[in-house]
């Protein structure tokens, strides 16, 4: 048997669910509240803030965490013709933020002014409730934050306390598309002899 639709499959709409701009703005709150430091985006084109200071960057991700995505389908006659028919995926994801601070010239009568303890108080902040529920209405959570890197060098004659840290994150990938009903099929079959346009809600 043979058969072709008059009407098929259209995909009108295709979107990805993931409000990045919410989520980094959420982090940047997170990472400039806890250390009282002016904070940076490192891709942002903007002048070097005063030390002490800390810069931010999404450095990986996101990415799925299972090969497979979960689907789930629904149907709502009374969307738009030709998007009635709703297809979501879904799959897990993590992505990782890279955050740095930088201080200039150590002050050797106070050894917690530097670049590692403001990193100190960023990490134990992130298990704090009010940034718990911060990151939950923004739709992700903390999976863990790695160890703090020591990074301090030499500038000109000066040495700079530097400390790095990455934080990997957690959210929910969707994509959805929508999608309208088969209205025709031409079904073609010479052994049972037929030759026939059905309908919607007619079986072949």
């Amino acid at each position: 048997m043979q058969s072709h639709c008059d009407k098929g499959r259209t995909i009108m709409t295709v979107a990805i669910s993931l409000d990045i701009e919410t989520i980094l703005d959420c982090i940047h709150d997170w990472f400039s509240a806890s250390t009282g430091l002016q904070v940076v985006w490192e891709d942002q084109s903007a002048p070097q803030p005063v030390s002490p200071f800390g810069t931010l960057r999404l450095s990986s991700g996101p990415v799925p965490m299972t090969p497979t995505w979960e689907e789930r389908t629904s149907d709502d006659p009374a969307r738009e013709r030709g998007q009635e028919v709703e297809l979501q995926v879904s799959a897990p994801c993590q992505f990782t933020i890279s955050a740095q601070v930088f201080v200039n010239g150590e002050d050797g009568r106070n050894p917690i002014a530097d670049a590692r303890s403001y990193l100190l108080s960023a990490q134990a902040a992130l298990n704090l409730p009010m940034y718990q529920e911060a990151f939950e209405e923004a739709n992700i959570a903390v999976v863990r934050a790695e160890s703090i890197k020591n990074l301090n060098a030499l500038v000109g004659t000066e040495r700079q306390s530097r400390a790095a840290m990455d934080v990997v994150f957690s959210s929910v990938l969707i994509a959805e598309e929508y999608s309208g009903y088969i209205e025709k099929v031409h079904a073609i079959s010479t052994e049972l002899e037929i030759d026939r346009v059905f309908g919607v809600g007619e079986e072949i």
